[in-house]
């Protein structure tokens, strides 16, 4: 003890340097999805129906994504029209994969009425700098009576924001 403080005092004047590395990390922050597709329905024993509409999505993590979606939905040769815009969750499984599923309101454009359902989809999507290429199948079901499903294929392009997010780590020498 008799000795700790004079080491104290010769050791504080030895320089101890600090390393500090500063990384950049792109990380995704927003997908932006228009969105086309052509199908078929379960209206009045089969018929053809198309969408076109979009989602803007953010992302919760590197897999997984929340948010909008609008589309305008046309039944039976355009004699049933809807517009539906709801709230959707996706999720990419084993990198390549991903799902879709949400709650959506439909309101009647033309000979429909209001009405609120379920949109899913499944497909590929493939990512390629600040674009997302996808295709698959994607289903809406609308809870009215005589309109039981709507089905659709699809391939889109959609556009990625990203963020860059400094990391900052000190390292002793």
């Amino acid at each position: 003890m008799k000795y700790f403080f004079p080491l104290l005092f010769l050791f504080s004047f030895i320089p101890v340097s600090a390393q500090t590395d500063t990384t950049v990390e792109i990380k995704p922050l927003l997908l932006i999805k228009p969105e086309f597709s052509v199908g078929y329905s379960t209206f009045n024993g089969g018929s053809l129906n198309w969408q076109a509409g979009g989602s803007v999505m953010l992302y919760a993590n590197t897999f997984q994504r929340y948010g909008i979606t609008a589309n305008y939905i046309s039944i039976d040769r355009g004699n049933i029209e809807y517009v539906s815009t709801g709230i959707v969750l996706e999720m990419v499984i084993l990198k390549y994969l991903y799902a879709r599923v949400g709650t959506v309101g439909y309101f009647g454009v033309k000979n429909a009425t209001n009405a609120f359902g379920i949109t899913s989809n499944i497909g590929f999507e493939y990512s390629y700098r600040f674009f997302v290429l996808s295709a698959g199948y994607k289903a809406d079901a609308i809870l009215i009576s005589g309109l039981p499903s709507n089905n659709n294929f699809y391939i889109q392009t959609s556009f990625r924001i990203d963020r860059k997010v400094k990391k900052k780590t000190v390292q002793a020498r």
